[in-house]
């Protein structure tokens, strides 16, 4: 894969590479996070997140990388998340732990959201159970 440098002329060189494109797709196959591609690389994380905002085909392949890695999870799920040793019946729990911790994009449990209207909270130390209160008073009108 080509890549153009680009960022400050000043400064230390950077150490990117473009076959750094490769190894980390093939850390995504073998369902590596982004911490441990860059451990593998050994540069900072922050590293790893400045190379993909400055060469856009790093950029790519860490997006190839997530999904490959999201995959290979998602198999493993399959394969082994087991409730107990000779079941066939996966631990649903824990695999949506896993799942949602490493692909909140597309596991999370969140939900949002949002309340239209005003609501004035005199205390910024105020109290869960109050805010509760004063949210659902609102919610409620």
């Amino acid at each position: 894969m080509a890549s153009k440098k680009t960022g400050n002329p000043r400064g230390r060189p950077s150490s990117y590479d473009p076959s750094y494109c490769d190894k980390v797709i093939e850390l995504g196959k073998l369902g590596k996070s982004l911490e441990q591609m860059s451990f593998q690389l050994g540069v900072h994380y922050s590293t790893l997140t400045r190379w993909r905002d400055e060469f856009p085909d790093f950029c790519n392949a860490l997006t190839d990388a997530h999904r490959y890695s999201q995959c290979w999870w998602e198999e493993q799920a399959q394969a082994h998340v087991i409730e107990h040793k000779d079941s066939a019946r996966i631990n649903a729990g824990l695999w949506g732990k896993i799942m949602a911790a490493r692909f909140p994009a597309t596991y999370s449990d969140r939900q949002k959201v949002e309340i239209s209207g005003g609501m004035e909270v005199d205390h910024v130390n105020i109290a869960m159970e109050d805010f509760i209160k004063t949210l659902q008073k609102v919610v409620d009108k």
